[in-house]
């Protein structure tokens, strides 16, 4: 069995200790359980490099039993079997429960991500519950329309959801970022495999402990921890699995693009890099550019993939700015994460993310680049880090290229508009912007002529749960929260009907199609059952008997002959014995091109080969610290 992790957290940030209890095992199917080849991940402390406990970590075996549990709820207790109205219930009740254990949550993201603890609770969590809340508003709200053909047809479209859906989620954000996936996905009718990152899984075993809670049914969601060589490959290439959301790495993002095409073509949504720019014009708000940009760049300690890490400054304030910018970086020290002060600084994730800062950093230095401030790793515990600011940097050099995901900004002065519109989008990733500027027009302007998913002005890049995020370029493709991300959990289908033929009853029984020659005056209602011929199936309009009206597709092998008869133009089309025949090409001779939209069989897809050797390994440091890795070991 699964062990229990119970502590107790004091410091002066708490109003009294704070008890945690996390199941540490995987959740699947509605319960925790013990992983298939009882491997363990180590969580480690990043203030002290000490470890806080064993989690259980899943491998391929385990994603299989959760996608069968996933794919049964799908088919039976989930998806369209539940009305919107129910499913926004319990996501509404799930996020009670998590309001009502907001301390508990954000102790645990603060500690097991390295962040501060007023963060954790002020934004983390409570973007958390805000984003559920929001999407359990749209569930009972998906809605399709009706299409104008002609007078003949009857056209419409449904919104469905598209069934199991791997979310993979990074270490910088583990709590808000998975409601950023699950609240959309929830809200139409999927169902859930969520791989937390090895470096930070225990909020989403709280998560999943509180669902279980609230009442979802088995299977809906599940939690399976793992590394990216096994438990994100398999996510990535399961061909139960319709759709993968991934927020990381560019370079883990194109992995999952390429195992998507090569396996069953799943539908994917990748939030992935930024080298995003940070404007400062001349008639900026000196005090708003400088604390936004301290902030942008420095909060939990750049860890973020829309960091406002490039800073261009205009040559008129340039000098005014570098000075209160400089001093607002230094009030930036290190401290405990249950301290009261805003101004502490968390440390780097992990060993292996500190080494990649401090390799970029060395990069900076050896370019030419001058270290402004900072540059330097601060004490010998933990991973702590220096607010670092080079100047005198160029264009192509590592610092400016790549994301370095920690706390170092690199300013460049710029004289126009032209200049800094090039210099902004001279960048292979195009995820956010930031622009100051007391000018509208200006701003209007600006904004326009960013190559950025989201360009926020006088203000750093905050993203808000009703507002859609996404970005150009390299920085992904798809949106997170608001309206828009449903769309990337929901299939949009037509469906066009043919309207049905009048007949009659033959003395056996069976409908007989009636002819415009062949009705008469004698024929009565009771003859002429027109009615019975409303059913939509996918395809064709099937003609059903009395009382076997709504002949759903996946029921056709257990519909008889005798209750069911399609209808193409004048003739019938048998029933076999054991189900419905196929209806062939050959059924369609007399049928009119305009009249039938569709008549084909459905086919299972075939198997493809498996890719993705490995997601991201430990030791190809290398080829991450080139990618600028905002989720380094978020699929390890």
């Amino acid at each position: 069995m699964p062990q229990i992790f119970t502590t107790e957290y004091k410091g002066p940030a708490l109003e009294k200790p704070i008890k945690v209890t996390v199941n540490t095992g995987l959740f699947i199917d509605g319960k925790f359980v013990d992983p298939i080849e009882k491997g363990t991940i180590d969580v480690i402390d990043p203030t002290n490099g000490k470890k806080i406990v064993d989690v259980a970590a899943g491998t391929a075996k385990d994603i299989d039993v959760a996608v069968e549990a996933a794919q049964r709820a799908f088919k039976t207790v989930w998806g369209t079997k539940t009305p919107g109205v129910e499913r926004g219930r319990l996501m509404n009740k799930l996020a009670d429960l998590m309001e009502q254990n907001i301390h508990e949550i954000s102790a645990i993201e603060a500690v097991d991500g390295g962040k501060l603890f007023i963060h954790a609770l002020t934004v983390d969590v409570q973007q958390a519950i805000s984003n559920m809340r929001y999407f359990a508003g749209w569930a009972d709200k998906l809605q399709g329309k009706t299409i104008e053909t002609d007078d003949s047809k009857f056209a419409y479209t449904r919104h469905e959801p598209i069934g199991v859906c791997g979310c993979i989620v990074p270490w910088n954000f583990p709590i808000m970022i998975t409601s950023w996936k699950l609240g959309p996905a929830l809200a139409t009718g999927n169902t859930i495999i969520l791989k937390p990152s090895e470096l930070t899984p225990l909020s989403a075993l709280k998560f999943a402990e509180l669902a279980s809670q609230a009442g979802f049914p088995p299977g809906v969601i599940n939690v399976v921890p793992g590394y990216g060589s096994t438990a994100g490959q398999a996510i990535s290439e399961h061909p139960l699995i319709r759709k993968v959301s991934f927020t990381g790495s560019t370079l883990t993002g194109r992995k999952i693009m390429e195992a998507a095409a090569k396996t069953n073509m799943k539908r994917v949504t990748l939030e992935l890099g930024g080298k995003n720019p940070n404007i400062v014009f001349d008639d900026a708000d000196l005090a708003q550019a400088v604390k936004w940009s301290t902030l942008g760049i420095f909060h939990h300690n750049g860890q973020m993939c829309a960091a406002g890490s490039r800073i261009f400054v205009q040559e008129g304030i340039y000098d005014k700015f570098m000075h209160a910018f400089t001093e607002a970086s230094r009030t930036l020290q290190p401290g405990s994460t249950f301290d009261a002060s805003p101004t502490v600084q968390g440390p780097i994730i992990s060993q292996t993310q500190f080494d990649r800062v401090m390799n970029y950093i060395a990069s900076g230095k050896s370019d030419g680049a001058k270290v402004h401030t900072g540059g330097d790793r601060i004490g010998k515990q933990g991973f702590f880090v220096q607010p670092t600011i080079f100047t005198e940097a160029k264009p192509d050099m590592k610092i400016v290229r790549e994301e370095i995901f920690g706390p170092v900004a690199v300013v460049v002065k710029f004289k126009t508009e032209e200049d800094v519109i090039a210099m902004a989008n001279d960048t292979s990733y195009g995820l956010a912007s930031n622009v100051f500027t007391t000018n509208l027009a200006r701003a209007t302007r600006i904004s326009n002529a960013l190559e950025a998913g989201s360009v926020y002005v006088n203000m750093a890049s905050v993203p808000d749960f009703r507002v859609p995020f996404g970005g150009y370029k390299q920085s992904g493709q798809g949106k997170e929260m608001g309206e828009y991300a449903l769309e990337a959990y929901t299939q949009q289908v037509q469906r066009k009907q043919l309207p049905g033929r009048p007949r009659r009853r033959r003395p056996d029984g069976v409908g007989v199609a009636l002819d415009e020659e062949t009705v008469d005056e004698d024929t009565t209602e009771d003859d002429t059952v027109e009615d019975d011929t409303d059913d939509i199936i996918d395809d064709d309009v099937i003609v059903a008997e009395e009382g076997v009206d709504d002949v759903a597709e996946d029921d056709r092998d257990g519909v008889m002959e005798d209750d069911v008869e399609e209808m193409m133009d004048d003739d019938f089309v048998d029933v076999a014995d054991d189900g419905f025949a196929d209806v062939e090409e050959e059924c369609l001779e007399d049928v009119e091109e305009e009249d039938v939209t569709e008549c084909r069989t459905d086919e299972e897809e075939d198997d493809e080969p498996a890719l993705l050797d490995s997601i991201v390994d430990e030791d190809d440091a290398t080829e991450l610290e080139e990618a600028g890795s905002e989720d380094v070991e978020a699929l390890e």
